[in-house]
């Protein structure tokens, strides 16, 4: 193709400095501003040719496509800030786990100092005491967890794995309130089983990310699976 355009060139340069002696030849000094017309045409002639050369060889090729630009976003923002501050970050994996334990809390705390009390359970129920300070635990292996898998930022892979925290919490939450609150263990027992797999899948998506953090996951599975027993015995009983 290079050497078509150079032959072209070529003879456009030719043909506009024949035209050129020729006109030299012809007018006189006066007319010599005639000369002008024929330069441009010679010029026009020559890209005309080129262009038209350059079109035949490249038809049917795909022109070159530019890559899209990312937009930065509030999302990436927000990430990259994730990466810089690591306190910032400590901090809110601690508060969002804790938002969700404090709001839980308020729908489970007065339901078993009441009506818990008065529900036929199984002999392997544990004593209700102790569900602070477990509930407590696994929420600071949550936090710690979080923050294992946030403190070199959020890279667009791995945001599936905060949408199913953050959903896992959601249920959470929502189980207690079904429960304890609306006292319903039918509801809560399937709701129960929708949690425990959201779980077990954060818990895999987590461990992509770092290793580590399916171990912390480890104990909040079992909890919920023996929740989920309760809650079965709790319902056929009851």
């Amino acid at each position: 193709m290079k050497k078509i355009a150079r032959i072209c060139d070529g003879s456009a340069t030719v043909y506009m400095t024949y035209i050129w002696n020729f006109q030299s030849k012809i007018f006189s000094y006066k007319e010599i501003s005639i000369r002008w017309v024929y330069v441009f045409f010679a010029f026009y002639i020559k890209w005309s040719i080129l262009d038209m050369v350059f079109k035949l060889l490249c038809y049917g090729m795909k022109k070159p496509t530019k890559k899209p630009t990312k937009k930065i976003t509030r999302e990436m923002r927000f990430f990259a800030r994730l990466k810089k501050n690591k306190i910032f970050t400590l901090i809110l994996c601690l508060a969002i786990p804790l938002w969700a334990g404090i709001i839980g809390s308020r729908f489970t705390m007065p339901a078993i100092a009441d009506r818990y009390v008065t529900l036929i359970k199984p002999s392997f129920t544990a004593p209700n005491r102790l569900f602070g300070p477990i509930w407590t635990i696994l929420f600071i292996l949550m936090w710690v967890s979080l923050f294992w898998t946030t403190r070199d930022g959020i890279q667009e892979k791995d945001q599936p794995a905060m949408r199913y925290f953050v959903i896992q919490l959601f249920l959470n939450i929502l189980w207690s309130i079904v429960f304890f609150y609306m006292q319903n263990p039918l509801l809560a027992f399937i709701e129960i089983i929708v949690l425990w797999v959201f779980i077990v899948v954060t818990a895999y998506e987590f461990s992509k990310i770092n290793k580590k953090a399916w171990w912390l996951f480890l104990p909040y599975i079992l909890r919920v699976l023996f929740a989920g027993v309760l809650n079965y015995y709790v319902m056929i009983l009851n």
